[in-house]
């Protein structure tokens, strides 16, 4: 069995994002979150209610991961649960 999580443990979520800047002011203005570094309009690292964010724009497969491409989900006009 793993060992569980310490006390001091960090979470991160990475969130595939459109727009890097408008996600970023949404969760800063609307959420509260605390902007972090960001890197070159392509990321954004953040921190609210005790865990990480990192915002990606996504991109292509790259050579060490050649079947991943990272893209941000369409819009829909439905909805799912």
């Amino acid at each position: 069995m793993s060992e569980p999580f310490s006390a001091d443990s960090e979470l991160t979520h990475i969130l595939v994002v459109a727009d890097a800047d408008r996600s970023r002011d949404l969760y800063r203005d609307v959420l509260g979150a605390k902007v972090l570094p960001e890197y070159g309009g392509t990321s954004v690292v953040m921190s609210v209610a005790g865990t990480w964010l990192l915002l990606v724009t996504g991109g292509e497969p790259t050579p060490d991961k050649p079947a991943l491409t990272f893209a941000p989900q369409k819009a829909t006009e439905s909805a799912t649960r």
